[in-house]
């Protein structure tokens, strides 16, 4: 071989090898984007050592911080006269976070975003908060180089009409409870918690899952145009999946709730039949309607989250009891009993001491007028969701029993 062809080889590979270490150099030196990612995105970096969950965490809450303000005029307050902001650069999509006031406060995150309203100390610690949580995620990983389940790492945001035992739970309504945590998780948020999930917040909603403001958290707004409406009224949930505040949330609806405000932020919900997801441990927008399910950024991640969901079986029936007669009284005597319930409802003094209504006691309503304390707003907290939970359960189960 000539020598001039000899050097060209030489210089070309000397050249490709300089090439292949500088993009080796700037991938391991990239910062993780986590603008659009992905739960493989996410998980890739995490097996990768690129990320932990924790620098995960923070990534979020650093939007959170930047893009989950007011994005309405106020002028009469947060339940008074709204008017859109164009290009306002928040969404108000969280109405509470799941932090210790001791992280809250150096976050610089007001009191209104405090995990509970009524537990001021908030140091017990069976109530790990999401940083805490993150870390444990981090010990095992860097124990074992293995995820600790399918949603190693995701983080999510809850529909506030769903029960978090670290969080209030009020469906969106400045209520005055005794205790305004629940007493344990809703199954399918123990489940997705059992999955590796982290649960950083809950999502602002349609107050009563109606509209797309509530009496607790204002007005949400669509991230793609903040003077339009993101869609009711898991809205919040929506948006702050569309507006990368978490990697996916967990909404609700008893008609196109998860779907629709999925479709308005460019996004895909899954609403998925009643008998596959646990609606134990929630406030229920309609007993015959409600069903919940996962709204991500893509389908796959969707679907991932899904997996991880499904808590129904179907109960066991005798032949001699399957009979069409059968399933017809049972069917009628469960819809007498349902209307039954519903017009005890209507009745009730907004209270879940009195028959089912479905809105808690002393609640500020979104309309201008506040409602009437009654003598029900003296009972428990643990009676008001014991009545709430047996109110929900006639209403609800029909033939697939809660697990």
């Amino acid at each position: 071989m000539p020598a001039t062809n000899r050097m060209l080889l030489t210089i070309m590979a000397t050249l490709a090898a300089v090439l292949c270490n500088s993009a080796q150099a700037q991938s391991a030196g990239k910062k993780f984007e986590i603008v659009e990612a992905t739960i493989a995105d996410i998980q890739n970096a995490i097996m990768a050592k690129q990320l932990t969950a924790t620098e995960l965490v923070h990534m979020y809450l650093a939007r959170i911080k930047a893009y989950n303000g007011t994005c309405v005029e106020e002028p009469q307050g947060i339940l008074g006269p709204v008017s859109p902001i164009p290009h306002a650069g928040a969404v108000n999509a969280l109405i509470t976070l799941n932090l210790r006031p001791t992280a809250r406060t150096t976050w610089e995150f007001d009191e209104r975003k405090a995990r509970s309203m009524t537990d001021d100390l908030d140091n017990d610690s069976a109530m790990p908060d999401a940083l805490e949580v993150a870390a444990a995620l981090d010990a095992q990983f860097a124990r074992t180089g293995q995820l600790a389940g399918p949603l190693h790492g995701v983080v999510l945001s809850i529909k506030d009409m769903i029960d978090t035992f670290d969080m209030r739970t009020a469906s969106g309504a400045d209520a005055d409870y005794a205790n305004d945590r629940p007493p344990r998780d809703a199954t399918l948020v123990k489940r997705l918690r059992d999955a590796g999930a982290i649960v950083l917040a809950k999502a602002n909603l349609g107050e009563y899952a109606s509209g797309s403001r509530s009496a607790f958290g204002g007005t949400i707004c669509n991230p793609y145009d903040t003077a339009r409406d993101p869609g009711g009224s898991s809205g919040g949930s929506a948006a702050s999946v569309a507006a990368n505040l978490v990697t996916c949330a967990i909404s609700e609806e008893g008609g196109p709730s998860i779907r629709m405000p999925s479709r308005l932020n460019n996004g895909v919900g899954l609403s998925q039949s009643q008998g596959l997801v646990s609606r134990d441990g929630m406030i229920g927008g309609g007993g015959l309607n409600d069903r919940n399910g996962a709204a991500c950024r893509t389908v796959e991640d969707v679907g991932a989250c899904s997996t991880s969901l499904p808590a129904m079986t179907r109960p066991t029936i005798s032949r001699s009891t399957a009979s069409a007669g059968f399933r017809g009284r049972a069917m009628r005597a469960s819809r007498r009993k349902l209307a039954s319930t519903e017009s005890g409802s209507e009745s009730s003094a907004n209270s879940w001491t009195s028959g089912c209504s479905r809105r808690p006691i002393t609640s500020r309503s979104t309309s201008s007028t506040r409602r009437s304390r009654t003598s029900a707003s003296l009972a428990p907290r643990s009676s008001i969701r014991d009545q709430k939970a047996r109110c929900f359960r006639t209403a609800s189960t029909g033939t697939f029993p809660e697990t």
